[in-house]
C-alpha cells in the first residue's frame, strides 16, 4: 500500500486547478498551521475545509468531477490511517518561507497510534491575499 505522504501528494495535486476564497483560514495562520489543518480535514473527510485551505496561482475553481475524486482520495487516506491505529500526532520538522514571503515548504511527519512513523513529506504552500494556502507539488 502506498504510504500516506504519497497519498497526500496525490490529493494536493488536484488543487493545481482550483482556487477559493479566504474561508477557513485566519490571516495569522502559519504555513505549519495550515499543513496541520490539511491533515485534520483529510482525517475528518471535510472536503469543503480542505478546499478552503487550497489554492493555485491561476484562480480556477475545482470541477465537480475533481471534487468527487478528491473526496474518494480523502476516504482512502483516512482508511489507511485507521488501519495503522489512527493518528497520534503530526510532527513539524521544518518550516521554510521563501525570501519574498510568498512560498513556503513545511516538512512534516505523521506518527500513528501503532507506533510507526510515515516518511517525512513536504507540503508546499503559497500566500494568496495574505493567507497561506496548500499548493500542489
Amino acid at each position: 500500500m502506498k504510504n500516506i505522504i504519497y497519498s497526500l501528494v496525490v490529493v494536493t495535486a488536484f488543487f493545481t486547478v482550483i482556487s477559493c476564497g479566504e474561508g477557513g483560514v485566519l490571516k495569522s495562520s502559519t504555513p505549519s498551521d495550515v499543513a496541520k489543518n490539511m491533515i485534520d480535514y483529510i482525517i475528518n473527510e471535510d472536503l469543503d475545509g480542505f478546499i478552503a485551505i487550497s489554492a493555485n496561482t491561476e484562480g480556477k475553481v475545482i470541477s465537480e468531477k475533481d471534487r468527487e475524486f478528491t473526496k474518494s482520495m480523502m476516504g482512502f487516506i483516512k482508511d489507511d490511517i485507521e488501519k495503522k491505529g489512527g493518528l497520534k500526532e503530526v510532527i513539524i520538522n521544518e518550516e521554510k518561507i521563501s525570501e519574498d514571503g510568498l512560498k513556503a515548504i513545511v516538512k512534516m511527519q505523521l506518527v500513528y497510534n501503532n507506533g510507526k512513523k510515515a516518511p517525512e513529506g513536504d507540503t508546499e504552500l503559497i500566500k494568496v491575499k495574505g493567507v497561506w494556502k496548500i499548493e500542489s507539488l
